[in-house]
């Protein structure tokens, strides 16, 4: 049984070598000029898978990542979950970049909210010892 090949030339001139989505015509989709809805439809399509497959193979497996920072130590425990990530090929370096990125502003955060908590503290304290120390009048003599 003969293999039935696309009847139309490529761009240098040579004949198409296609055996696949041969239309009624004989030709592929990609040289007959009727099926030009039918082939922007698959290069989307196309365009669309490949986009997914940059984004995973760039995106860590979701089993391996840490769960949601909530403290400066799960924030160094991510840090250091992406260090060995990049290391064992798992995430890429621009992805790793950007979640260091975000780990540093989630610190920075995190580090903040103690200090705002602790001067509120103190503000506190030193509010009740003034209201128990009695005030000292000084008596100028002239």
């Amino acid at each position: 049984m003969a293999t039935h090949t696309c009847g139309a030339l490529t761009k240098s001139g040579l004949p198409c070598r296609t055996t696949m989505n041969l239309g009624a015509t004989g030709i592929c989709v990609q040289h007959d000029p009727e099926r030009l809805t039918e082939r922007r439809q698959m290069q989307s399509a196309g365009g669309m898978a490949s986009k997914v497959a940059k984004v995973k193979a760039k995106a860590a497996d979701p089993s391996t990542v840490p769960p949601r920072m909530k403290s400066l130590s799960d924030a160094v425990a991510v840090a250091s979950w992406i260090t060995d990530a990049v290391l064992r090929g798992e995430i890429d370096a621009r992805t790793a970049e950007s979640a260091t990125k975000a780990v540093r502003q989630f610190q920075l955060g995190e580090e903040k909210a103690t200090l705002l908590r602790e001067i509120t503290k103190l503000r506190g304290e030193l509010a009740d010892a003034r209201k128990d120390t009695p005030t000292v009048r000084r008596v100028h003599h002239g």
